[in-house]
């Protein structure tokens, strides 16, 4: 995550080897932190090492810390996960 102060941007990355398929995110309703385009989400395909952004703008009063939960499928299964937690 990167950015000015007030704005920030997440860069969503397939680091596997397998194209991921309808790739949600789960914890971007926070009070304080606005999603600019969020309606990319769902996003539909992503090939291996591609990589979509997600910018956002922090207000103040905004958590410092937000955990997100990534869920794609593949060609190993549906609904992989993986959590992370980011520092605004």
């Amino acid at each position: 995550m990167k950015g000015l102060k007030g704005g920030r941007t997440l860069k969503i990355f397939n680091s596997g080897r397998a194209t991921a398929r309808n790739i949600r995110v789960e914890g971007l309703e926070i009070d304080g932190i606005f999603y600019v385009n969020r309606e990319i989400f769902p996003y539909e395909l992503m090939n291996p090492q591609d990589n979509a952004e997600l910018v956002l703008n922090v207000t103040y009063g905004s958590p410092s810390t937000i955990k997100l939960k990534y869920i794609w499928d593949d060609e190993f299964g549906c609904d992989n996960e993986f959590e992370q937690v980011l520092t605004l």
